[in-house]
């Protein structure tokens, strides 16, 4: 759901997968300009947003290890449906996806 959203609003991702670390984070964040790190504040015994932090990024880190309900952190954003950008369709030319092999 995610995904869907930041693709809605105009965001340009580039997923990287959870057991990459500050070099491969680093230099791939470093290729793409990325500016905003969306990661669990801990997964599996690691700190992915201090390890965001740590690379300069701003870091928006979401709790997976609290029980459902315990935290009120993180909240669904209020507006106005109609002030989000027109959908891209598949043949805009615009790149909404990265992906680093």
């Amino acid at each position: 759901m995610l995904m869907m959203a930041c693709a809605r609003i105009g965001i340009v991702q580039n997923p990287v997968i959870p057991m990459l670390r500050h070099r491969e984070v680093g230099s791939i964040s470093e290729q793409l300009g990325t500016r905003l790190l969306l990661v669990p504040e801990r997964w599996r015994g690691f700190d992915h947003a201090a390890m965001g932090r740590e690379l300069g990024l701003e870091v928006v880190a979401f709790d997976y290890e609290s029980p459902v309900g315990a935290t009120t952190a993180l909240r669904l954003p209020v507006g106005d449906p109609a002030s989000l950008p027109s959908p891209r369709g598949p043949n805009s030319g615009s790149t909404t996806w990265e992906r680093i092999a």
